[in-house]
């Protein structure tokens, strides 16, 4: 349905390329992942079917079974989002030192918005704001930040926004360049879409 037979008929498959992806977990031994060049930060990863999915979507094997990624010859570097903030940032620095093009986040911190950053006090950094808004410090924080403007600034970071269809406004971490604008040129925010109809259709 994204045409990607139109890339793979020009070689366009991922060979030579890293993408990072950081989710709740994955099974390095899944099938789609197995045979694949698979580096992974930290000491160990949590096991989790989302993240196997994301990657499998990402750059699973092309093997005529199960899923084929659309980078499917692309190698992959992997890190869960259960860290800290410093965590995150240690993370998304390591990929972009091994090479990775481009950070795939499909996910957000609960019970946060863009909006309390953007319409914080005068008085109050964007930095600071976002510190307050994700309950870390603001070293954290701007570390965190700043690990993502390094990245984009020669990669890209692909942050999906929420997957609740009734939402009406961006996540914090799907709008975070409204906040800190260096971050737009190496930014996409994914957004589902989910047509309704009328009586008429």
């Amino acid at each position: 349905s994204v045409r990607a037979e139109f890339a793979h008929s020009v070689d366009l498959t991922g060979a030579g390329e890293t993408i990072a992806i950081i989710d709740n977990g994955f099974y390095l031994d899944h099938p789609e992942l197995i045979n694949k060049n698979v580096t992974y930060f930290g000491s160990g990863l949590p096991e989790d079917d989302h993240g196997t999915a994301v990657a499998a979507i990402a750059a699973g094997s092309r093997d005529d079974y199960g899923i084929m990624g659309i980078a499917y010859n692309a190698d992959l570097y992997l890190a869960s989002f259960d860290t800290s903030v410093a965590g995150l940032a240690d993370a998304t620095n390591a990929a972009r030192l091994a090479g990775a093009i481009v950070q795939n986040n499909s996910w957000d911190i609960r019970d946060s918005a863009i909006n309390n950053v953007i319409n914080r006090a005068p008085d109050v950094t964007a930095y600071q704001a976002f510190a307050t808004e994700i309950g870390a410090s603001v070293a954290a924080g701007t570390e965190y930040v700043d690990a993502l403007v390094d990245f984009t600034s020669d990669g890209v970071v692909v942050f999906a926004n929420s997957n609740d269809y009734a939402a009406t406004e961006l996540s914090l971490m799907a709008g975070l360049p409204l906040a800190f604008p260096e971050l737009e040129a190496g930014w996409i925010t994914a957004l589902n879409g989910l047509p309704t109809f009328d009586g008429s259709g």
